[in-house]
């Protein structure tokens, strides 16, 4: 569905984003927890469990907000449609061509994480910020071509669907290495627009109202 900046499916839309965000920024808080957890008791399976499992959410609410942002920055929510899995014409090298709609996505993810990379590494010259951190920034440039598709996987494949695959094939501790610095940048970018603080929590409207079906019809445990 394309929509404009300022109608009401926008508005509903940067609901939907900010609501995202916090569930981003819960996962990512638990993952920190479990580093202190860690950090105190060792290596154990049941911390280990909590680490997948928190750091595996942190990616999917990572990849979805990022990609409910993009929706907006295009005005059409048909990016974010489970089955993307039509053609689009893009032009690359001075030439047009057809590929898939996901693999177009990738490419624009792509780009929206090189420009969060540099954004980032240009405020930290202009701040005058340490070598070691402007280091840090300075290597991840240029973003690796395959970065998006690897984040994409990884959020089906650890958050999104059950498979077999998880248990031998699927290597998050590999995508932990090579691309956990990139989230964290994105993460911190994401965080300055749909992560500022308020005076009063938001109003998630149907979100919030859930509460009310608790109170009004506690679950039965019994």
């Amino acid at each position: 569905m394309r929509f404009q900046s300022g109608s009401e499916i926008d508005r509903q839309h940067c609901l939907a984003i900010r609501h995202e965000y916090l569930r981003c920024k819960d996962s990512f808080d638990r993952f920190e927890a479990v580093l202190e957890e860690l950090e105190r008791f060792g290596h154990t399976r049941e911390i280990a469990h909590r680490a997948y499992n928190a750091y595996s959410a942190f990616i999917l609410h990572l990849y979805e907000l990022m990609l409910s942002a993009l929706a907006r920055d295009f005005g059409n929510t048909a990016v974010l449609s489970k089955n993307n899995r039509g053609k689009v014409a893009v032009r690359r090298e001075g030439k047009e061509e057809e590929i898939a709609l996901s693999d177009a996505i990738d490419l624009v993810m792509n780009g929206a994480t090189e420009r969060a990379v540099t954004q980032r590494l240009d405020r930290a010259r202009l701040a005058g910020a340490s070598a070691e951190d402007i280091e840090f920034l300075t290597e991840l440039l240029p973003v690796p071509e395959g970065f998006s598709k690897k984040f994409r996987t990884m959020r089906n494949k650890v958050a999104g669907h059950v498979t077999y695959e998880r248990i031998q094939q699927i290597d998050l501790s590999t995508f932990y290495h090579l691309y956990d610095n990139y989230l964290y940048v994105l993460y911190l970018s994401l965080s300055e627009t749909w992560g500022r603080e308020t005076e009063e929590f938001p109003d998630f409207e149907r979100v919030t109202e859930f509460l009310s079906a608790l109170y009004s019809a506690p679950p039965h445990r019994g």
